[in-house]
């Protein structure tokens, strides 16, 4: 698996437990939306049952992110990111556009 594509299948889980990367003041954060997905499998349960603390100000980028939650994953149950990959979990799609799902509002038409 090259490197690239290890890391796109690190994002990809990432976002499947719930979490994901921003950036703000320089830094990047580890954000968590884990409320809308099953707690049992978001980053933050898995986490905290293994009593595990994660500072989510990351003083690097994107790799250094993925690494440090590689890490804490790696603490807590043995596995990092890409053991979390479920290739018939996350369906791809075979891409396009699905123009019905995209309305532009008229002026005046609702949004502020």
């Amino acid at each position: 698996m090259g490197k690239h594509e290890k890391n796109f299948k690190r994002m990809i889980a990432l976002n499947s437990l719930g979490s994901h990367l921003y950036f703000r003041d320089g830094h990047t954060w580890i954000g968590d939306t884990s409320d809308e997905v099953e707690s049992i499998y978001s980053l933050r349960t898995i986490l905290m049952d293994n009593k595990i603390l994660l500072n989510t100000k990351i003083y690097g980028g994107i790799l250094e992110a993925l690494d440090t939650v590689d890490e804490a994953l790696f603490q807590a149950v043995g596995k990092k990111l890409v053991d979390f990959f479920e290739p018939s979990f996350m369906f791809m799609g075979d891409g396009g556009i699905d123009r019905s799902r995209i309305d532009k509002v008229k002026v005046g038409g609702g949004l502020n």
